[in-house]
């Protein structure tokens, strides 16, 4: 890009004369503050973007114009620190995530219609991404709502909305509070993406909104039930009975394809309290949803009980009794000093998938009683699976046992996927998402 061809650009995204940009100092800052960085690839980032920011509202339409990818002779074949970040374009849309939202947002006002590049209008979509607030929500929805139909089938048009509604509701701002009356006229394909996004962003919220969407859309609903499964075992420490009500109704759904999703939805919640139920749908009268059932009893089970309903009860009768008795035994045994006795009541009560989650509950509170008996169970706890021992591992790094902090950050990277460092400070933001 020649330097004529950046004022014109500019001139355009601005809306005033090229004579105008040629003359407007902020273009040209903008202009030698990239230039600086490009050069020194171990520059501050955090410093580079605020210098940027601090250039005023007169620097948005330069930032934009990058921002939008009009940056192939401006970094040429350089970039930034890779360990940071790799193109001039992320950087200055950092830049406008600091300047103030509102002179942000009225650029985008006037720069976004109808005529608007393709190019430009998915720029404006990943800059209102990197905000929280309830007008950053409402504009990035008003695009999509402006799309030609054909548009919003594109691979990279629903991909780019993704990830800004994704960042978007990954915070606790002021989108949230919106967020329901905004999705009271948003149709498809964009609610597809908001579901999508409600999972990934990983907020606890999200099992708030996303059982508010059940039964608004019959061909939704199967996306709804697969995404509060994947945030349920996502987060499992997050999951509350109320989860397994919004959908047991489905259930009793006329379409076989609803009861299906609902009785896997139910398997990969864990929800216990619901077993008679699913063990009823193995007599449900489609095939599939009886498949759908045996594979849920399996999955919370963690064995095969039968293929029959009345096999599964009484397995389920059996199991209740052992894990009240294995309960008790762990109970007065753990307040026992022999270590023996001890870990031979945690592996009994290891030994009942059904309840990994009050199992794993249980045995990760005895590690603060017991921190000397951490590598064993902590090897329980790993045994069981349940990520509902996350908080207390995590609170579990900050003990004054060396031993305990070490196995239990262990545990944490096996059950959560995550390889964070072994201080509580990340897994805490990990668990408050």
């Amino acid at each position: 890009m020649t330097a004529a061809r950046i004022v014109a650009v500019l001139a355009l995204f601005a809306g005033v004369s090229v004579a105008q940009t040629v003359q407007s100092p902020s273009s040209a800052r903008v202009m030698r503050v990239f230039h600086r960085s490009l050069r020194n690839s171990t520059r501050d980032v955090d410093r580079v973007t605020r210098e940027l920011a601090a250039l005023g509202p007169d620097a948005i339409a330069p930032l934009f114009e990058i921002a939008a990818g009009e940056t192939s002779e401006l970094a040429g074949e350089q970039t930034l620190h890779p360990a940071r970040l790799e193109s001039a374009s992320e950087l200055a849309r950092m830049a406008l995530g600091r300047m103030r939202e509102r002179d942000v947002l009225l650029f985008l006002d006037g720069l976004v219609d109808d005529d608007s590049s393709p190019e430009v209008r998915l720029a404006a979509v990943r800059v209102l991404g990197d905000r929280q607030s309830s007008q950053a929500l409402e504009r990035l929805l008003d695009l999509g709502r402006e799309y030609d139909p054909r548009e919003l089938s594109s691979h990279a048009v629903r991909r780019t909305f993704q990830a800004s509604l994704t960042r978007i509701l990954s915070g606790n701002g002021s989108a949230w509070d919106r967020l329901g009356d905004e999705l009271k006229s948003v149709g498809r394909p964009m609610l597809d993406w908001v579901v999508n996004a409600l999972v990934q962003s990983g907020n606890p919220r999200s099992f708030e909104a996303l059982p508010m969407l059940l039964g608004r859309d019959p061909g939704l609903d199967p996306l709804i039930l697969t995404a509060l499964s994947d945030l349920a075992e996502r987060r499992p420490w997050l999951v509350e009975d109320e989860l397994a009500s919004a959908v047991t109704p489905f259930l009793d759904d006329e379409d076989w394809r609803l009861r299906k999703f609902a009785v896997v939805a139910l398997g990969r919640i864990h929800s216990v309290d619901d077993l008679d139920q699913i063990a009823f749908m193995l007599e449900d009268e489609h095939p599939a949803v009886q498949r759908a059932a045996r594979w849920s009893l399996e999955e919370m089970a963690g064995d095969d009980h039968g293929s029959t309903r009345g096999e599964w009860l009484g397995w389920f009768d059996r199991e209740l009794e052992s894990w009240a008795d294995d309960r008790a035994e762990f109970e007065h045994d753990t307040e026992r000093s022999n270590p023996g006795v001890v870990i031979a009541a945690v592996r009994n009560l290891a030994r009942h998938p059904l309840f990994r989650h009050e199992a794993a509950e249980l045995i990760v509170a005895l590690l603060f009683e017991r921190p000397e008996l951490s590598v064993a169970l902590c090897q329980a706890l790993l045994q069981l699976g349940s990520g509902r021992a996350v908080p207390g591992l995590v609170d579990a790094l900050s003990a004054q046992d060396a031993d305990l902090r070490t196995n239990a950050w262990a545990v944490l990277t096996r059950l959560t996927g995550e390889e964070l460092p072994a201080d509580s400070e990340h897994w805490v933001q990990l668990v408050l998402e």
